[in-house]
């Protein structure tokens, strides 16, 4: 499965359960039951993913997008899976030959990943790296040269320069993600408030949380649900 992007339908559903991205007896539960099981350890902290640079450069996201599709079934795990996905991209397939971060992180074929990656809006919240959150909401507009970067910190960082139309591009994409968020979670046991009020106040823009709050609620009263629109990876 590859998403596309989310959209919302009525539904003659109770808004006590929770809103699926897909359903119970979806096979990409079962598939995804012992990397859970294995994460559920306390000695566990990061979800560490190897991505070879060839996955990059062809788009691949859907493995990493099912995942967090499944996820939703596994509520207790939710929380911890916040800000703790971690990428390393490799040279060599199944190799220790990491692509260093100054490297990829000034590389368009990575921001376009990113991108993509995004079009399951909710993953700002799994990225555990500051810097490809930003990519994940903007990398299309970086990839383009719409928007310079320069880096920070002994070239270990980058710093992205918004304003006018890209400023405005930018709190929509966030504002969608947050919103998304609270639906994902919405009656899993899990409130994600916090870390959505958290990624805001980093980004700069905390005075977005009563607009998404409020639609938010409009929309789980108006009892909606997703539809994943998907093709083939």
């Amino acid at each position: 499965m590859y998403f596309i992007t989310i959209k919302l339908i009525n539904m003659e559903t109770s808004t006590l359960q929770p809103i699926l991205l897909v359903p119970q007896n979806s096979k990409l539960i079962t598939q995804w039951e012992q990397a859970f099981a294995y994460y559920e350890s306390p000695e566990v902290h990061t979800f560490s993913i190897d991505v070879h640079e060839d996955l990059v450069k062809r788009k691949q996201v859907n493995m990493i997008q099912e995942m967090i599709s499944a996820l939703q079934h596994y509520p207790h795990l939710i929380e911890k899976m916040i800000f703790s996905l971690e990428f390393k991209f490799t040279e060599v397939e199944d190799s220790d030959l990491y692509i260093p971060e100054n490297c990829w992180k000034f590389d368009n074929n990575y921001y376009t990943w990113f991108s993509e990656l995004s079009k399951l809006p909710i993953m700002i919240f799994f990225i555990n790296d500051a810097d490809a959150r930003y990519y994940a909401l903007l990398g299309d507009m970086l990839a383009n040269g719409s928007l310079p970067v320069t880096t920070i910190e002994n070239n270990e960082r980058s710093e992205i320069s918004l304003e006018g139309v890209e400023w405005k591009k930018f709190v929509e994409r966030l504002f969608n993600s947050c919103w998304m968020m609270l639906l994902y979670c919405h009656n899993t046991g899990f409130n994600p408030e916090p870390y959505i009020q958290s990624l805001l106040a980093d980004m700069d823009v905390s005075g977005l949380w009563d607009d998404i709050y409020k639609k938010y609620q409009e929309d789980v009263r108006k009892d909606v649900r997703f539809r994943s629109i998907s093709k083939a990876a």
